[in-house]
């Protein structure tokens, strides 16, 4: 099996998929065989996608039934009148040409065909005919996993998402389970030594399974169980959610994008050796090479096993429990009814952990607004090119929403979308319960240890409506219901900790909106580049300080000078006549300024600096913060760990 659109196979639904090797309708499109063989693939000088023999049975075996199915579908399909056979090169009045390669022979009434095919087409990187947007794209790609590729951002939003949505008995047990919540912790870190050969597959396996939704979403996933087929059937999806690795219909960076990024990586080998000097530059592009290797290989676990077995954890028992709810009604079911529940579950889960089945009927933001059905492939592009994370945002704003409305779903009857009103709103119960409790008791120790601060005093330099101090943040900033670390601080910057983490976000985003206007999401959860045209346009930087200035940068303007006489500073340092005096935001990248605008002329370098930054992990930007002095330890500290801090920029 070689490469899609190239080898004798096709790309095809995964276990984890919605609908997976249960799945009864068309999956991804078929492409015509051109290889006869193994041997003419290789003469051709083709490398097979999967050189392991067991590997390429099973996924053979996958194609044959997907096959199967979608013969079925498509047969079922003209037997109820909704598509029909027409010649080649020819369409009816009123109908349209459906685009899948398996059902290119068919045509049907716009609506219809609309549905099908945005739910069987894909739109890659390489189907963008623009060179410039195309190339706007990839860059996008590569910023977006140079800056994530080793934070523990979404390590602890599914920890986040599995504590504070299940049942209560559930998350009881997980809470007083002091050793599995260690070791799951401990397993994140494993992921990355196990990417560097410091740790083997089964001591991290071992660990790992110590945490009970592991162990609980790996037994249901390796038995198949009705309980996990029923939930995958309803749109369920996992082991989805790594674009580097894995094809979600479109959703996602396609196999063949991925293998762009290798090609550029390797073009850029062949270039450097072409100058000459490949032997100096070998330990850097191994280096390279080796973190790119890190980097898949811990993203493979975070999202193909802590994400998913936890994702499957949570989606049984918000299943069991709505079954536990509507016992009575269940008995006089015909199986549509527990089939409703499963669905309600699965997209619940969906929208807590990420994952969205694009190719689904519902569960998406589209429910609410637009059109209900599978998501246009090319619109999600779009959407890719906006935001840094479009399914993580989506899937954030779809929770919130789905407790507030009812959704254009296809044929769902009222009935239904009260349940499912019913269980967002149980959800966003329990998260706002347990991490206002959280942030509460962790304010109300920190007051406790600290002699000078009492518990209201916590809130008031929050900005606690009605308390907030003149040097607190704005109520509307949301501090207050964050846990105040600023007893740690270094600085005259007070330090937020978030307890509720990603489900502020929803929140967030529409206090910035009304704000700063409807763009200013677009600051918080864009794109680099989306990011890097706000702040252009702004001329402020995420913090909503003003870009440095070039003079002021390398200190160059009046403040800048020499001491004209001995003396010490307001934090201890001595200083004799003609010492060189730094001015004040000398080496910094960004300031308080009143100035309001674009980026100024004098203001470009610092811009441009900024924006630089955003190829690089998180990790090294922090460093090059905290050296450039935008931040202090406990700042850098924080980026690092990739939790949800925030801060004051005092004028100091």
């Amino acid at each position: 099996m070689f490469e899609p659109g190239v080898g004798s196979a096709v790309g095809l639904l995964e276990v984890g998929q919605a609908g997976g090797p249960f799945r009864e309708d068309i999956g991804y499109r078929r492409h015509e065989k051109q290889l006869v063989s193994v041997l003419s693939g290789w003469a051709s000088g083709y490398d097979l996608v999967l050189p392991n023999a067991l590997d390429a049975a099973a996924r053979t075996h996958r194609v044959v039934a997907e096959t199967r199915y979608n013969k079925a579908w498509a047969h079922g399909m003209e037997a109820a009148g909704l598509i029909k056979v027409v010649p080649e090169n020819k369409t009816s009045p009123g109908y349209v040409r459906l685009k899948a390669d398996t059902l290119s022979q068919y045509q049907a009434e716009p609506w219809i065909a609309d549905y099908i095919n945005n739910a069987t087409t894909q739109f890659g990187l390489r189907d963008i005919k623009n060179p410039f947007i195309r190339g706007y794209m990839r860059l996008n790609f590569a910023a977006k996993h140079l800056m994530l590729m080793f934070g523990f951002f979404h390590h602890q939003a599914f920890v986040r998402s599995y504590l504070f949505t299940v049942s209560n008995s559930e998350f009881g047990a997980a809470m007083k389970d002091v050793k599995g919540m260690g070791s799951i912790a401990g397993a994140s870190l494993g992921s990355y030594a196990k990417a560097w050969g410091r740790m083997n597959h089964k001591n991290l396996r071992d660990l790992e399974s110590k945490f009970r939704p592991m162990a609980m979403g790996r037994e249901a996933w390796t038995k198949l169980t009705p309980q996990f087929e029923m939930l995958v059937r309803a749109g369920m999806t996992v082991q989805l959610s790594n674009e580097m690795t894995q094809n979600m219909g479109g959703a996602y960076y396609t196999p063949e994008d991925v293998a762009d990024v290798d090609n550029w990586f390797e073009k850029a080998k062949a270039k450097i050796n072409s100058w000459g000097i490949g032997a100096a530059a070998k330990p850097m592009l191994t280096m390279v090479e080796n973190v790119r290797i890190a980097q898949r290989e811990t993203a493979e676990w975070l999202f193909n096993t802590m994400g998913a077995n936890m994702k499957i954890a949570a989606g049984l028992i918000k299943f069991q429990e709505l079954q536990a709810k509507h016992a009575e009604k269940l008995k006089k079911d015909d199986g549509s009814h527990l089939k409703e529940l499963a669905r309600i579950a699965a997209e619940q889960v969906n929208a807590d952990f990420g994952g969205l089945d694009l190719r689904g009927r519902s569960g998406k933001m589209s429910d609410y607004f637009g059109k209900p059905g599978p998501r246009n492939p090319v619109h999600q592009m779009v959407l890719r090119g906006l935001f840094l994370a479009p399914d993580w945002t989506e899937s954030n704003l779809t929770a919130f929403l789905g407790m507030l409305k009812k959704g254009k779903r296809y044929a769902t009857p009222e009935e239904i979308q009260n349940i499912q009103k019913a269980a967002y709103r149980t959800m966003w119960a329990r998260v706002g319960g347990r991490a206002l409790s959280m942030t509460f008791l962790a304010n109300m120790l920190l007051a406790g240890i600290d002699d000078e601060r009492e518990l209201a005093d916590m809130y008031t330099q929050a900005g606690f409506p009605g308390l907030g101090d003149e040097d607190a943040p704005k109520a509307t900033k949301l501090r207050w219901l964050d846990i105040n670390l600023s007893k740690f601080s270094p600085t005259e910057s007070r330090k937020f900790l978030s307890t509720a983490g990603h489900f502020m976000d929803p929140f967030k985003m529409s206090v910035d909106a009304v704000e700063d206007g409807f763009l200013a999401p677009i600051q918080r959860k864009g794109s680099a580049f989306a990011k890097g045209l706000y702040e252009w346009i702004t001329g402020t930087n995420y913090a909503g300080r003003r870009y440095n200035s070039l003079q002021a940068f390398m200190g160059w303007n009046e403040e800048a000078g020499e001491y004209t006489r001995d003396m010490t500073l307001p934090d201890g340092t001595k200083v004799k006549k003609g010492d060189r005096r730094p001015g004040r935001y000398e080496g910094m990248v960004t300031r308080n300024s009143v100035l309001q605008g674009s980026v100024r002329a004098d203001e470009v370098p610092m811009w441009m600096f900024d924006q630089a930054t955003k190829f690089v992990p998180l990790q090294l930007r922090s460093v090059v913060d905290y050296a450039m002095g935008s931040h202090d330890g406990l700042d850098m500290l924080a980026q690092m760990a990739g939790v949800k801090f925030s801060k004051t920029y005092p004028d100091k």
